[in-house]
């Protein structure tokens, strides 16, 4: 029953495009920074790189939400703060990919900082 179910998603997906089937396509930072600029201008888009950098000492808390531009990342690229936080090594830094997505992690006592790509770049 398992087998025909997961052959049958592989001929869905073989079918329809990736991003349908959970694959990024390569301006998911574009849609990413379409989305989640609107919650912070602690959210950055630099075009000639095509790469977003969060910077969590610029997310405002006046909204009810406590850093609006991480919440909208995390659950726009389907991370959680407790993954990036275990990614993050002795001196402070690390990397993540993660549903199409390629995440530099800079943290430190108080801040973080996140530069986001798309993985295929």
């Amino acid at each position: 029953m398992v087998k025909k179910l997961a052959s049958l998603l592989l001929a869905i997906c073989a079918s329809v495009s990736l991003t349908a089937c959970g694959e990024q396509g390569s301006d998911a930072v574009q849609r990413l920074n379409a989305k989640c600029s609107k919650a912070s201008d602690a959210i950055q888009y630099n075009e000639k790189e095509n790469s977003i950098m969060y910077m969590s000492e610029l997310d405002s808390d006046t909204s009810s939400e406590a850093l609006p531009g991480l919440s909208c990342i995390t659950k726009t690229v389907g991370v959680t703060a407790d993954e990036l936080n275990d990614q993050v090594q002795d001196d402070g830094s690390g990397y993540l990919e993660k549903n199409g997505y390629s995440i530099g992690i800079s943290s430190t006592e108080q801040n973080v900082t996140l530069n986001i790509e798309d993985q295929d770049k």
